[in-house]
């Protein structure tokens, strides 16, 4: 990446998994195609949670483009539990997967024990092999290098 080249050129951005009302269970999110990128910063945007909710962020990874089969990864597991109120609301799990060994990845959102709301997952992909990049469902996206004052 170049010194004034900016991150967007070297990123992809997109929405896996939309927001979603309080609620409990176990929710997979759309498929992340790695083709081209080394590595994948997961972000899931969380809401408020009722005393108790434990959410967990984790992934799985596969060589096709279903996720039947998709082998749960290794270590990719990033947990909050809602113990005094407040502690998860409106706070982000992130999780990092580098150098998957298979193309595809899905981020997975559990919520055991009591309610939460989620305000969706953010992935972006980076380690681009080529530049620029393109972002799947990002309405727009500005990069601006030295810019001056309004």
């Amino acid at each position: 990446m170049s010194k004034n080249g900016g991150l967007l050129k070297n990123v992809a951005i997109q929405r896996p998994t939309s927001a979603a009302s309080a609620g409990t269970g176990e929710s997979t999110g759309d498929m992340i195609d790695m083709s081209g990128f080394e590595s994948c910063l997961l972000l899931l945007h969380l809401g408020l949670a009722t005393s108790t909710a434990v959410v967990t962020l984790t992934a799985k990874q596969g060589a096709t483009t279903t996720s039947t089969g998709a082998a749960t990864l290794a270590g990719t597991t990033c947990t909050v539990t809602e113990t005094t109120a407040g502690v998860a609301d409106n706070q982000i799990l992130a999780m990092d997967i580098v150098n998957p060994t298979d193309r595809y990845i899905w981020p997975i959102v559990t919520i055991t024990t009591a309610n939460c709301v989620i305000d969706g997952i953010t992935a972006i992909q980076y380690g681009a092999k080529a530049a620029p990049t393109t972002h799947k469902g990002v309405y727009h996206a500005v990069t601006n290098i030295t810019p001056a004052e309004a």
